[in-house]
Formats: C-alpha cells, sequence, structure tokens
C-alpha cells in the first residue's frame, strides 16, 4: 500500500470514531440581544477616574451567545461569547465596547461538581483599546 492509501484509511477510521462520539453529545445552545437609548447626565469612566460634568445620549447594544456540549451525564464543555457596545451621539470619547469570552470543562463526582474556566475580556474606550484581561478560574460545588 502507498503512504497515500494509509492516509486516507486512518482518516476514514479518526471520522468514523468522531462523528460516533458526537452523536452521543448532546447540545444546549442559547442566544440573547438587547438594544436601547441611554441618557447620562455626567459623563464618566470610573476606571480611568475621568468625570467630564457632560451631559449625552447614547446607543446601547447587546448581544451574547453560547452553547454547552453536553459529552457525557457528567461532563459538559461550554463556551460563550458576549459583545455590548455604547455609542454616545456627541461625545465619542465616551464610546465603551466589551467583548467577553469564555470557555469551561466541568465535571461532577456523585454531588460535587468540578469545573475549570477560561474567560477573556476586551474593552475599547474611544476607539482606544483600554483593557484586555484574562482570567482562569477553577471551581468546587455541591
Amino acid at each position: 500500500m502507498t503512504d497515500n492509501v494509509i492516509r486516507q484509511i486512518v482518516f476514514a477510521a479518526a471520522m468514523a470514531s468522531t462523528q460516533a462520539c458526537l452523536a452521543e453529545v448532546t447540545w444546549e445552545w442559547s442566544a440573547d440581544g438587547s438594544t436601547g437609548l441611554l441618557y447620562d447626565d455626567n459623563l464618566t469612566v470610573v476606571v480611568l477616574d475621568i468625570a467630564s460634568n457632560e451631559q449625552d445620549y447614547a446607543a446601547l447594544f447587546d448581544l451574547s451567545g453560547g452553547v454547552t456540549a453536553n459529552l457525557t451525564d457528567k461532563d459538559a464543555i461550554r463556551t460563550s461569547y458576549g459583545f455590548s457596545q455604547s455609542k454616545y451621539f456627541e461625545f465619542s470619547q465616551f464610546d465603551l465596547q466589551l467583548h467577553r469570552t469564555s470557555v469551561e470543562y466541568g465535571h461532577e463526582f456523585g454531588s460535587v461538581r468540578t469545573a475549570l474556566a477560561h474567560q477573556y475580556f476586551y474593552a475599547n474606550l474611544g476607539g482606544n483599546p483600554l483593557l484586555g484581561m484574562h482570567y482562569l478560574t477553577p471551581s468546587l460545588s455541591w
């Protein structure tokens, strides 16, 4: 047999086993969104300790979604993404954009649940990068 035929056989076997595993996975999907209008009588950036004493209206947008893959009755992987935006009508230097992502693996040992989550937050203020943070969070609950 040639190398190419062996590779195709290995690839086909890997695909078949992956499909068999994924067939047993149950999926849960979620999505949410909102929009609104905000009146702010004192434009402030708390994290930078900036107060302007200016007033403005802002359009607000928020979208988020996630998926949970229940691998077994004891194991699950969750992932999510969220986006938020405030867009001021006059003072664009106060426009705030937030991105949030997370991935979590959880396992249950009887009545005890363990999990490990990675989260990333990114903030943009007035069109400029403000903050990027990674969190790695272990948890134990019962």
